[in-house]
């Protein structure tokens, strides 16, 4: 074949369908007349057949009556086979048969398979076999296929027709502004496709804005993610636009871009207008100070959220009064992510308050920020009041102490809670280093009033008066009996913090030895 122009090749589809129909119609023509000559062919050889019966001597029409009778059964045989052949022919002229259907769809993937084939010849790409493969699936994933801007322009034809993908995901494909202008003009054609995932593609201010002004005319589009596409202040204002204007998306995605100190200003009123969004996700972009505060404004007033994730924006104590505002205004917010913004004690003490009077929030993760125990602690003290129905807390890598440890287990109690946290803070050891042999006490007592019978009591004694907890390390090594052989048991001393020298590990030792007659001992003590 020649080398077609990109035009050609667009008129080309529309030329082949006009002779392929003149064909079938030709051959309707065709079949027609000759079933026309058939049926008067069959009409002469009747009118014969009749004349020769007349001709017939009449006597011969008197029968007996049990071949009339023969006759009539005949004849009702002969009107069944008659209906049935009737209803053999209505379904084969039905049009609406299942064959018939089968052939149209393949037909129809034919046409867009050729048109696909004709626009990488044009564009000199390589065809891609998984979308060949793939066309009419409801999901078609086309995630990292390197598909590129001619190779966006390609699909995108073809997909204009589509009428069976539903969800169209074209994750990390690097199709930049070009391929973005290329999808854009094709969602506007098509009224299926209602997900579309254009994540890590590079788009920029360009594919952006010709996102934008599709999603301004799109009706159909509900779930749409354009996380890591290089968005940044200067495309705020026709982000707002396509958030203003648009109706009909429910789930926006906007993480992993650059929108910074101008950008909450202008997206936080059009995010406080637009009630069809539920879902909205602006982790990982750099919302400071001022900008910050107007997007949480904006996110607090809108009460068809039910998930926002402002995870990853460097806030701050600032920044947390305004996120205690949206905890206490939203009446419909589910689930709210406010992890790795720098909030420290005073913003965690000012987020706990407002968790007390929230009575709809089911998920709150504020994990890895720069509060510590008093922070943990106000907010697990938020989600404990009776109004709250908080049922996931997430403050991972925060620290906490025992007392928050107590209680968690008093709020499960009330109600099934999963709280997820940091290190405990009991669990750091500030080592003890008993005194030396040379001194006149061991384990604090003097050292002939030790033996074997009352060494286990003094060594309880001495962890008790000395912050030394021994049986966190025990746990789980002890057996039914509560018995850990003596090596182990020396071991836990160790890691809970008690430091003691060679000599006095050595006369341990020995007195736990002598006070068992086996290789265990039973530390019950220091369990119960």
């Amino acid at each position: 074949m020649a080398t077609t122009s990109s035009d050609e090749a667009n008129q080309m589809m529309p030329v082949l369908e006009e002779e392929s129909v003149t064909d079938v119609q030709h051959g309707l023509e065709e079949v027609k007349s000759i079933t026309d000559q058939e049926n008067e062919g069959h009409t002469g050889e009747q009118e014969n057949e009749d004349e020769n019966e007349d001709i017939v001597d009449e006597n011969e029409d008197s029968v007996d009556e049990n071949d009339d009778s023969e006759d009539e059964n005949d004849d009702s045989e002969d009107e069944e086979t008659e209906g049935e052949r009737e209803v053999k022919k209505k379904e084969d002229q039905d049009p609406d048969t299942d064959l018939e259907i089968e052939e149209e769809k393949s037909e129809f993937d034919s046409d867009m398979r050729g048109i696909y084939m004709c626009a990488c010849k044009h564009l000199g790409v390589v065809p891609c076999s998984y979308f060949l493969r793939h066309l009419n699936d409801k999901e078609l994933k086309l995630r990292h296929h390197g598909l590129g801007k001619l190779g966006a322009k390609a699909i995108a034809l073809p997909m204009q027709s589509n009428t069976s993908t539903l969800i169209l995901d074209l994750h990390d494909n690097w199709l930049e502004a070009e391929g973005g202008d290329a999808i854009a003009s094709m969602l506007l054609e098509n009224c299926y496709i209602s997900d579309v995932d254009l994540s890590d593609n590079r788009l920029g201010s360009r594919g952006i804005e010709s996102v934008c002004s599709m999603l301004m005319q799109n009706t159909v589009i509900q779930n749409i993610n354009l996380s890591g596409n290089e968005i940044s202040d200067h495309d705020a204002k026709i982000m707002a636009d396509a958030i203003n204007e648009n109706n009909r998306i429910r789930h926006l995605n906007l993480s992993h871009n650059e929108f910074s100190e101008k950008a909450g200003s202008i997206i936080g009123p059009a995010v406080s207008e637009n009630e069809t969004i539920d879902n909205l996700n602006l982790s990982w972009n750099h919302f400071r100070r001022t900008s910050a505060i107007k997007l949480c404004e904006g996110i607090s007033e809108n009460m068809g959220l039910r998930k926002v994730n402002l995870s990853m924006n460097g806030f701050d104590d600032d920044v947390a009064f305004a996120i205690s505002d949206i905890i206490k205004k939203h009446h419909t917010l589910l689930i709210l992510d406010v992890s790795y913004n720098r909030i420290s004690d005073p913003g965690a003490l000012v987020i706990g308050k407002a968790l007390e009077v929230n009575d709809v929030l089911k998920t709150f993760k504020i994990g890895h920020n720069k509060f510590g125990v008093e922070g943990a602690k106000a907010i697990l003290q938020g989600i404990s009041s009776a109004n709250s129905i908080v049922e996931e807390l997430d403050l991972s890598c925060v620290e906490v102490d025992k007392e928050f440890l107590n209680m968690t287990k008093e709020l499960v109690k009330i109600r099934p809670v999963k709280v997820i946290h940091g290190p405990i803070l009991s669990k750091f050891i500030i080592k003890k280093r008993m005194r030396s042999e040379d001194d006149a006490l061991y384990f604090d007592v003097p050292k002939e009033t030790v033996n074997p019978s009352n060494i286990l009591d003094l060594v309880y004694n001495y962890c008790i008066k000395n912050n030394v907890e021994v049986h966190e390390f025990l746990e789980g090594k002890c057996d039914e009996k509560k018995k850990v052989e003596i090596p182990v048991f020396l071991s836990c001393l160790k890691s809970a913090g008690l430091l003691l020298t060679e000599d006095q590990t050595k006369l341990l030792n020995i007195l736990l030895e002598e006070c068992t007659d086996q290789t265990s001992i039973d530390v019950s003590i220091f369990l119960d």
